[in-house]
């Protein structure tokens, strides 16, 4: 494999570890860009690579803060507006740069972990934020001249992976928007917007962990209809 063909050759060397990487398709320039946490020495930064003809940019820091910016997603609006959501200690933030634009500052969205955004019209980003009583709590929200928060479920599963992380994701093809995150063992849970509001949980039967990701794509089908 030619060494440009690798995103971070030195990655498996930092200490600590790059953390994992966000793609997404430039419509606009044609092009891949991803994301993903890198340790600048002190903390975790995000930072941005592009595929320009046969080979990754060298990667530039999105952000330069004094805590861990770590999680990173990164999702085009159907305008080309590209986004940038990730989480430090305790928030999550959105970074935005308009076609042919640059990279504004980033936003505070809300308190939680894990966050998601996609392909819509608005700013848009899920997550999970910590609960009462060892819950965890599934968040929507949307920029509306502000950042608003909706709360969809409540869970008190730990994850399939058991370490609290319930893999919380928004998806979106031609204007429909759902979430989806693990509700048990045995069943992910699900909302969709519809008329500008989120529906009430439904819910779709996995069989474990193997069938997490096809599940997820019954849920997008059923999203389709």
């Amino acid at each position: 494999m030619p060494v440009a063909w690798v995103l971070n050759p030195n990655g498996g060397d930092n200490v600590p570890a790059d953390g994992a990487p966000s793609f997404a398709w430039n419509e606009l320039d044609q092009t891949f860009e991803v994301v993903w946490a890198q340790h600048d020495g002190a903390d975790f930064e995000i930072v941005l690579s592009k595929w320009e003809t046969d080979q990754w940019s060298v990667p530039v820091a999105l952000t330069s803060t004094a805590n861990d910016d770590t999680d990173p997603v990164i999702a085009f609006a159907p305008d080309g507006t590209a986004r940038v959501v990730f989480q430090d200690d305790t928030h999550i933030y959105m970074l935005t740069r308009p076609p042919g634009g640059s990279w504004g500052a980033p936003v505070s969205v809300d308190l939680g972990a894990r966050p998601s955004t996609a392909r819509t019209a608005e700013n848009r980003a899920a997550f999970q934020h910590a609960g009462a009583g060892g819950t965890t709590e599934i968040v929507a929200a949307v920029n509306d001249g502000s950042w608003q928060s909706t709360l969809l479920q409540t869970v008190t599963f730990a994850g399939l992976g058991g370490t609290g992380n319930v893999d919380v994701r928004i998806g979106s093809v031609a204007g429909r928007v759902w979430i989806v995150w693990e509700d048990s063992a045995t069943q992910l849970g699900w909302s969709q917007l519809v008329g500008g509001f989120w529906t009430a949980p439904q819910y779709e039967t996995i069989a474990g962990a193997a069938d997490e990701e096809a599940g997820r794509l019954r849920i997008k089908l059923s999203a389709l209809q």
